[in-house]
Order: structure tokens, then sequence, then C-alpha cells
């Protein structure tokens, strides 16, 4: 099942503004930085009192994004930062990674918009490893595993993920 779009209030959505410009983390750079999501969620659920999940805030910023104009742009004044698959997840459960992705057959991006998917993938890792790691981490360390040249193709795999509608089913 597709994830749906958290709603805010204005003052909720100027609030999610303002933080994250005052971060200069690019919207993308999110998915590589979970700490750094999770500070800003954390954030943010404080100061309006919601209990978003950090996957939320990025899919609210990422769709936002995508629509011209309603979400701020940091106009190339992003801090600069570079992504450490280390940080996302150990070396030696790099083959278990490898070995879902294939088995599980699902673009690395659809781990991150569908609900069902992530926990799938967060199961069978757990199952797999016996270590708790959320979608999202293990989506992006799919994702940078694939620009690396690291990851399988996929059976059928036509193309690569070329953008959000897309790995949405948006795209017409």
């Amino acid at each position: 099942m597709p994830r749906k779009c958290i709603r805010l209030n204005p003052i909720e959505y100027s609030t999610l503004e303002r933080l994250y410009v005052e971060r200069l983390i690019a919207t993308d750079r999110y998915m590589h930085r979970p700490k750094d999501l999770r500070d800003l969620t954390d954030t943010f659920n404080a100061l309006t009192d919601r209990q978003d999940s950090p996957e939320d805030i990025l899919h609210f910023m990422q769709t936002k994004r995508r629509r011209a104009g309603e979400w701020p742009t940091l106009d190339g004044n992003h801090r600069r930062l570079p992504v450490v698959l280390g940080n996302l997840i150990e070396p030696e459960f790099i083959p278990v990674l490898k070995t879902l992705y294939v088995e599980i057959g699902k673009g690395a991006e659809k781990f991150l918009h569908d609900r069902d998917l992530g926990r799938l993938l967060e199961r069978r890792f757990f199952e797999t490893t016996g270590v708790n790691k959320r979608a999202f981490v293990l989506a992006t360390a799919m994702l940078e595993l694939r620009k690396d040249g690291v990851m399988p193709n996929l059976p059928g795999q036509e193309k690569p993920f070329t953008d959000f509608d897309e790995a949405e089913g948006m795209a017409g």
C-alpha cells in the first residue's frame, strides 16, 4: 500500500519549513542521514505536539518538493554531506541485503514509499540477522549499493528508477 502524505496545518507546515531551512540539509540527503532525520522529526514533534515518524516527515518533504513552489529550496546553500555506507549498514550485512533485494524483487525506492513492503523488508532482515533496522535505512543502503554497482539487477528490470512519481506508481 503506497504511503499517504501526512497533513499539516499552516502553523505545523511553517514550523517544518523553518526547521528544514535552518538545518541546511537537502531533502534527499536525509535518506542517508537517519540520525539527522530523527533529530528533525523529534524537534518538529516536540514543537507541534505531533507523533509523526521520520519516514512520514521525509515523505512529506519529498512530496512537497516535487510540486513547484510548495517546499523551500536551499538554493545551493546546503551542507555538503558525504554518504557513508557504514553509517547505514554494517559490511557483514551487505550480502543479506543483496539476497533480500533479489528475493523480494522490488526496487529500493518501493520500500521507502510502500509501508507493507517496508515492513516486509524490516521483518526479513531481522529474521536473517537478528538486527532491527528501519526500512528507510535498509532501502537507502540498497540505493547506495546500487549506485556503487554492487546490487544485482532484478529480473525483468528494464530501467532504473528516475523519479518519485514513478516510485509511487503515480506516473501516467
